[in-house]
């Protein structure tokens, strides 16, 4: 048994050499050590780099501000790896053309200052020192008594935090003056489509109203028109003439000039920098964000009563 044991042994040696495995298991057995000292190398290089940028800038700067070439700056990135989106500037948007002048004017009017920029500023400045969970419910009172009448709406999807935005504005008596926005895409379950005829109920309003592609009433017109899976095969025109363009269509026909969103902070990547009053760079629409400042368990907790008689 022990003759047979190292006769095995000398064959796979032996076939170890043919195929070239042990002059690379020694080569590379060399190679650890040089390879651990290049390791060691990088990192300490590192080190010494940004230690050197940081003792490079001027007393009291910001070391989340990075120097770049020529001299500019830019702002390091936000929370996970987030860049803050590009500022929007009303005045620039005017000189594009994307808005008419005077699309926001009464906000400057309303809040006392010379223009709507000042104005956003200082709505934002006001609302932000509201506790968190009431600010939804005094934006919501703000929207009803400065906005023009029957030129706003809530845009939402029926979400949690659409739904409790709903809610409150039906219990402060602010539905009956805010149209409610929803986007049937042809492709909702059908789950969604009892919810939405829940909500109706719920609340006995006539206010909800949907909006879908343009020239199609079904599933069925739609697939005829542009296929099974053309969200598969061009997303970016799906996503065109089931969501972008319905959407559009629906605050022309308001004539809107603010709409309100269900977007949080909390939901992570450019919306981290959300603001609760903000000027859209697509149309120059004013955007409300009234739980911009909540995370999901405010939400959930807030919209409880709803789950309860509208869900169920």
């Amino acid at each position: 048994m022990v003759e047979l044991r190292k006769e095995w042994k000398r064959a796979q040696l032996d076939l170890e050499r043919s195929l070239g495995m042990r002059r690379r298991s020694s080569r590379w057995q060399k190679m650890r050590p040089l390879l651990l000292v290049v390791g060691v190398l990088s990192a300490a290089t590192l080190v010494w780099s940004w230690s050197g940028r940081l003792r490079s800038l001027p007393p009291g700067a910001d070391p989340h501000v990075v120097g770049v070439r020529g001299g500019s700056k830019r702002e390091a990135p936000g929370p996970q790896g987030t860049n803050r989106p590009p500022e929007v500037s009303l005045r620039g948007l005017r000189k594009q053309g994307s808005i008419k002048m005077g699309h926001l004017d009464f906000l400057a009017e309303a809040e006392g200052v010379h223009d709507v920029e000042s104005a956003l500023d200082k709505l934002n400045n006001r609302f932000d020192d509201i506790p968190v969970l009431q600010q939804p419910l005094a934006m919501l009172k703000w929207a009803s008594n400065t906005l023009p009448e029957g030129k706003w709406a809530q845009v939402t999807s029926f979400g949690l935090s659409g739904l409790t935005i709903l809610d409150m504005a039906a219990k402060s008596g602010v539905l009956e003056k805010m149209p409610v926005i929803t986007i049937d895409t042809l492709h909702l379950f059908p789950e969604t489509y009892k919810l939405i005829e829940n909500v109706k109920d719920f609340y006995d309003t006539q206010q909800i109203k949907s909006y879908r592609h343009k020239h199609t009433a079904t599933l069925e017109e739609f697939n005829l028109k542009y296929g099974e899976k053309l969200f598969k095969g061009d997303p970016t025109l799906y996503d065109f003439v089931t969501k972008i363009e319905p959407m559009k269509r629906a605050l022309d026909e308001l004539h809107a000039v603010a709409w309100i969103t269900g977007r949080r902070k909390s939901q992570g990547g450019e919306r981290v920098f959300l603001k609760l009053f903000e000027v859209d760079p697509a149309d120059g629409r004013l955007k409300l964000n009234p739980v911009a400042n909540w995370v999901s368990s405010c939400v959930c907790t807030a919209s409880l009563r709803v789950c309860v008689y509208v869900l169920c």
